[in-house]
């Protein structure tokens, strides 16, 4: 049997490829999952990271969807909502600002209907 170096190659690039998504968040201009959307996605490293600004739908955010762990669940990533640019926060009346499981929200709380403007994981390994 022959081994080509087609099939090595592969078998090698199929090694060193990075890991799978850890995390994803897609938000919605309308409830129920409607309208306009955008995703967001990482690979769950330690640590935190901001992202800034929502655009297009920055404080146009009325459904999420938001899948805190890798496929193997070994690593799970917080999120967190802010208000404004920058991971900037205002005091929320809604409880599920800050989130480490998978969630889905069909309907915005109207605290927050509308004013969304960046969001931050927070990964650890489990």
């Amino acid at each position: 049997m022959k081994i080509s170096i087609v099939s090595i190659t592969t078998a090698l690039l199929l090694l060193a490829s990075s890991p799978a998504d850890a995390w994803r968040i897609r938000l919605y201009e309308n409830t129920n999952y409607g309208g306009r959307q955008v995703t967001y996605s990482g690979p769950g490293n330690t640590g935190s990271k901001c992202f800034s600004n929502i655009d297009p739908l920055n404080n146009k955010v009325s459904s999420i969807q938001y899948y805190a762990y890798n496929s193997d669940r070994t690593t799970r990533c917080c999120l967190t909502l802010y208000d404004s640019p920058g991971c900037k926060t205002k005091n929320a009346d809604w409880t599920p600002q800050k989130s480490c499981h998978d969630e889905k929200w069909t309907k915005i709380p109207a605290t927050w209907n509308n004013d969304i403007s960046s969001f931050k994981t927070t990964c650890h390994a489990v």
